[in-house]
C-alpha cells in the first residue's frame, strides 16, 4: 500500500487491482481464490489505499468504499464475522485462512504486517454499516500507523468520534485453525502455486514441440489434447498470474521457436483476461496463440537459426510464413470454428493495425481482436529474445517504450495500452538496478504505476549475490520510499552481460 509503511521497513504491495473485468464478474486477486475472506481483504486494503491517496471526499474513495460495503454485507448474509484477523503469517478473513503459504495471498502478509506494526490483532465489521463511520475508521487506522498511538487509548480514541461498528479484534487463538509451520518468510517461491506454475509451462512447452510437427503433416487429432494445454494454463493464470509471466522471461536458443509459441499463448490470454474474455474466448485465443508461428515449421532450418540479419530474399521466405500456416491448416477434413480462428490469427498477426504489414491486403481488411493481441504478444517475445536475426539485445524496458512508440500503427492502441497495465514498463522478469545499488529482478507488476514494479533483490550495494533461497521482496511503489529518490529504478540491465542466470531466481 503507499504510504502504508515507515521508509526504513520496505515492503510488498500486491492488491490485485484488475484491468477491465470479465463481464459482470468481480475482478479476481491474482494472488487468492475469489472468495468472501478475499473480497473482504482486497476491498478493505483498496478503501484505505484511496482514502491515503486520495482522501475520502475523492470519488475513488467513494468507489472503493462501496465495493467494501459490498463485501461486508455478503459475509453478513451469511451469518459469518466480517473480520479480518491476524493469523500465522497472513491473516484470518472470515473464517478463511489467507497466506502466502496455504493460498499464495501475499495481499493477507502485508495487511497482517501492517497491523503487526501497530500492535493490532485485527479488526470486525460488526454493524449497522455507515459509509462516514467506516471513512472515520480508516483515517483513525491511518494515524495510529503514522503516530504508533499506544494501544489503551484506541477503543476510547473510537468512542469519542462515534465508531461503534467497527471493533478491534482479540487475537485469535484457535487452534483447529493452525497452518503449517512454515510460514511466509521460508516459503520461496510462492510455494504450491509456483511449482504448479512450472508444471504447466514445461508441459505446454513439450506440448508446443510435438504438436508443431505433427501439424505440420495432415493429422489435426491434436487440437483436443491443445485446448486442455491452453485450459491448464488460464486455470494456472487465475490462480497466479506472475509465476507464469515470469517464466516467459527464460529464453533458450535450442527450443526457441516452440519456447515462443508457448510465451506467446501466456502473454495473450494473460492479456485477453485482463481485457476481460470469457473463458470459451480465452480458450480459442489461447489455442490460436500456441499455433500462430505454425507456418514457421515449412521454413529451412538453415534460415530460421541463422545468426544476424536476414538478406532480402531470406526475409521474403520468412514473410511467407502466415501463408504457410493457413495451407498447413487447410488440409484438414472438417474446417471447425476454433480451427478457422487458429487460421485467421496465423494469416493476421504480422498485417500491423494499419495493414502496412504483411501480408498485404486491401485497406477494407478488418483484424480480429484475437489477432490483434497476438501481434502485441508475438511481438514483446520476438523482441526480448535472443532471435537469430536480431542484432542486439534488448530489454524488457527498452521493448515495451519501442512498442509504446509504435501504437496506432503496428499495435492496436487500446489493447496496447492495457498490456503495458498488465506488463507495467519493466516487465516481470527484468533484471534493474535500484538507486541503492542493489540489483533486483522484476516478480510483480502495479497497473497504476507502471514505473514502480515489485522487486525480489537478487545483489547487496556491496555487490554481494543473494542466495535465491532468500525471497527479499520490495514495493517500488511505496509513495516514501519513492520520494527519498533511492529505492527506485535508475536503470534496466542486461541479464547476460551482467552475469545472472535468471531461472534461479524466476524457477
Amino acid at each position: 500500500m503507499a504510504a502504508m509503511r515507515e521508509p526504513s521497513k520496505r515492503e510488498v504491495r500486491l492488491d490485485g487491482q484488475r484491468g477491465a473485468p470479465s463481464r459482470g464478474r468481480p475482478a479476481r486477486n491474482p494472488f487468492s481464490q475469489d472468495t468472501p475472506g478475499a473480497r473482504l481483504l482486497r476491498n478493505f486494503h483498496a478503501s484505505w489505499r484511496a482514502l491515503v491517496l486520495r482522501g475520502v471526499a475523492d470519488p475513488a474513495f467513494r468507489k472503493a468504499l462501496d465495493k467494501l460495503r459490498a463485501a461486508v454485507a455478503e459475509i453478513w448474509e451469511e451469518g459469518q464475522t466480517a473480520r479480518l484477523v491476524r493469523h500465522g503469517s497472513g491473516l484470518l478473513a472470515c473464517d478463511e485462512i489467507l497466506s502466502p503459504y496455504t493460498s499464495g495471498n501475499l495481499l493477507a502478509h502485508l495487511v497482517a504486517e501492517e497491523l503487526e506494526g501497530m500492535s493490532l490483532a485485527g479488526i470486525s465489521f460488526i454493524g449497522p454499516w455507515d459509509d462516514a463511520e467506516v471513512a472515520r475508521f480508516l483515517q483513525l487506522l491511518e494515524t495510529w500507523r503514522r503516530s504508533k498511538t499506544p494501544q489503551e487509548t484506541r477503543v476510547e480514541e473510537m468512542d469519542a468520534m462515534g465508531i461503534h461498528g467497527v471493533v478491534l479484534a482479540e487475537p485469535e487463538s484457535d487452534q483447529d485453525l493452525a497452518e503449517p509451520s512454515s510460514g511466509w518468510d521460508v516459503v520461496a517461491e510462492l510455494g504450491e502455486l509456483r511449482r504448479r506454475a512450472r508444471q504447466t509451462f514445461f508441459h505446454a512447452l513439450r506440448f508446443s514441440r510435438w504438436s508443431m510437427r505433427s501439424m505440420s503433416g495432415e493429422s489435426l487429432s491434436q487440437l483436443r489434447r491443445a485446448r486442455q494445454v491452453v485450459h491448464e494454463i488460464i486455470d494456472r493464470l487465475v490462480e497466479e498470474e506472475f509465476s507464469l509471466l515470469a517464466l516467459t522471461a527464460l529464453k533458450a536458443f535450442d527450443v526457441q521457436t516452440f519456447l515462443h509459441s508457448v510465451n506467446v499463448c501466456i502473454l495473450s490470454t494473460s492479456l485477453g483476461q485482463r481485457l476481460g474474455l470469457n473463458k470459451r474466448e480465452l480458450s480459442e485465443l489461447g489455442m490460436a496463440a500456441l499455433f500462430h508461428d505454425l507456418g514457421k515449421m515449412t521454413v529451412p532450418k538453415p534460415v530460421l537459426r541463422k545468426p544476424g540479419t536476414f538478406s532480402p530474399s531470406e526475409w521474403e521466405i520468412m514473410r511467407m510464413h502466415p501463408l504457410e500456416g493457413v495451407r498447413t491448416l487447410l488440409r484438414a477434413k472438417v474446417l471447425t470454428d476454433p480451427l478457422i480462428k487458429i487460421m485467421l490469427v496465423g494469416l493476421e498477426h504480422h498485417m500491423r493495425f494499419d495493414l502496412q504489414g504483411y501480408p498485404r491486403m486491401n485497406d477494407k481488411w478488418e483484424i480480429g481482436v484475437l489477432s490483434r493481441i497476438v501481434s502485441i504478444a508475438d511481438c514483446y517475445d520476438a523482441m526480448i529474445s535472443s532471435r537469430s536475426y536480431q542484432d542486439e539485445r534488448l530489454t524488457p524496458h527498452r521493448v515495451m517504450l519501442h512498442m509504446l512508440g509504435r501504437s496506432g500503427k503496428n499495435f492496436d492502441p487500446n489493447l496496447m495500452r492495457l498490456f503495458v497495465c498488465l506488463m507495467g514498463l519493466y516487465p516481470v522478469g527484468s533484471l534493474v538496478e535500484l538507486g541503492t545499488g542493489e540489483l533486483a529482478v522484476v516478480v510483480a507488476t502495479d497497473p497504476e504505476d507502471p514505473v514502480s514494479p515489485v522487486v525480489r533483490l537478487i545483489q547487496d550495494v556491496g555487490g554481494q549475490r543473494l542466495d535465491p533461497a532468500d525471497l527479499k521482496l520490495v514495493n517500488l511503489s511505496d509513495h516514501d520510499l519513492g520520494s527519498l529518490g533511492t529505492d527506485r529504478i535508475v536503470k534496466a540491465l542486461d541479464p547476460v552481460e551482467v552475469g545472472v542466470e535468471l531461472a534461479d531466481y524466476l524457477l
